[in-house]
């Protein structure tokens, strides 16, 4: 029987301010959650926008060098309003 990787738990550790940590208890207390959770949620979070970044960085990045290798190659053109119009609209939904 094998552990995958994402279900097995390790240890972290973290040194913050003290007033920070006192911000999470706070936090943890309203929300009825230990600062372990919100830590967690926190990580998990970050990750996910990290990863999502990323991912739209490379999209955008083949996006353009796409639109550049055309236009040097004579194949397409792309008038620069209307790509910061569908780069506007990908991050507006």
């Amino acid at each position: 029987m094998s552990t995958k990787a994402e279900d097995k738990k390790v240890n972290l550790s973290l040194k913050i301010d003290l007033s920070k940590k006192i911000e999470l208890q706070k936090i943890a207390e309203k929300n009825q959650r230990s600062v372990h959770f919100l830590l967690v949620q926190a990580v998990d979070n970050f990750i996910n926008e990290e990863n999502e970044r990323l991912a739209y960085d490379k999209y955008v990045e083949e996006r353009v060098m796409t639109a550049y290798n055309e236009h040097k190659n004579g194949t397409k053109s792309i008038p620069a309003e209307e790509v910061y119009n569908e780069i506007d609209e990908l991050l507006n939904n």
